[in-house]
């Protein structure tokens, strides 16, 4: 069963969702990053091994990395 999350920002125009399932994670953001930020700070708080991949712009990166690569 999935879990829905929501955030949006008072003085932007900024929101984000966050989808829980059980094997994975999914935020969907709208205008700025302000709210999107918002949800990978507390996640980087609560676990350093996250693997963010955004499909639509085909960026990745882990959101708290133990050392800086450099993928080719």
């Amino acid at each position: 069963r999935e879990k829905l999350y929501e955030v949006q920002m008072d003085k932007s125009v900024s929101r984000a969702v966050l989808i829980v399932k059980p094997n994975y994670l999914s935020i969907y953001s709208y205008g700025s990053l302000e709210a999107e930020a918002t949800f990978f700070e507390a996640l980087r708080k609560m676990e350093s091994s996250f693997l963010a991949i955004d499909f639509k712009n085909d960026n990745y990166g882990w959101l708290n990395p133990t050392k800086q690569m450099e993928l080719a």
